[in-house]
């Protein structure tokens, strides 16, 4: 498919293309020495601009407003209010903060999506309530909340929790 002796192929590109292109040949000055300018910066064969004027000296970037404006309303994630109501719920239970990270953030806003934002605290602190042995064996993980989210609620609007055999309860104590 290509000939034996690539020196006869022409490149469509013309001689020496991809050399210029990788900037192969040129001599890369090294640090501290002055470029061709005499800025005393060294320049880079592929990326010539200087890009020492990045964002990440501008020390206002990723700040939050000095000041609030009145007339500014800052909204809280949607899933704050469930949160309190779990976080309360597991102090009273355990007497320790629970684990509080982007995961569980994130399953708490699934929560609300799938049961609204009325009664999802409600039922996260229901659920921190139940004596189920799977429940309190892995200290009532909002994993699992999330896994049974409408069981849970069903139970928390009747009243009902499963019963539990007398034998399953005494092992517990």
């Amino acid at each position: 498919m290509f000939p034996e002796n690539r020196e006869s192929y022409s490149a469509p590109l013309g001689e020496g293309f991809f050399s210029r292109l990788l900037g192969l040949g040129k001599r890369v000055p090294q640090a501290g020495e002055v470029d061709s300018l005499g800025l005393g910066k060294s320049v880079h064969p592929i990326f010539p601009e200087d890009l020492s004027s990045d964002l990440s000296k501008d020390r206002s970037v990723g700040r939050l407003p000095d000041r609030v404006r009145a007339d500014q309303v800052i909204e809280q994630p949607k899933s704050t209010e469930t949160w309190e109501a779990y976080a309360d719920a597991f102090r009273r239970r355990y007497r320790t903060d629970p684990v509080r990270n982007r995961r569980t953030n994130a399953q708490l806003c699934q929560l609300v999506d799938r049961l609204g934002k009325a009664e999802a605290p409600a039922v996260a602190a229901f659920y921190v309530s139940m004596s189920l042995p799977f429940y309190v064996s892995r200290y009532h993980s909002v994993t699992l909340l999330l896994r049974d989210a409408e069981t849970i609620r069903t139970q928390w609007a009747t009243g009902s929790v499963l019963a539990l055999p007398a034998r399953t309860v005494a092992d517990l104590l």
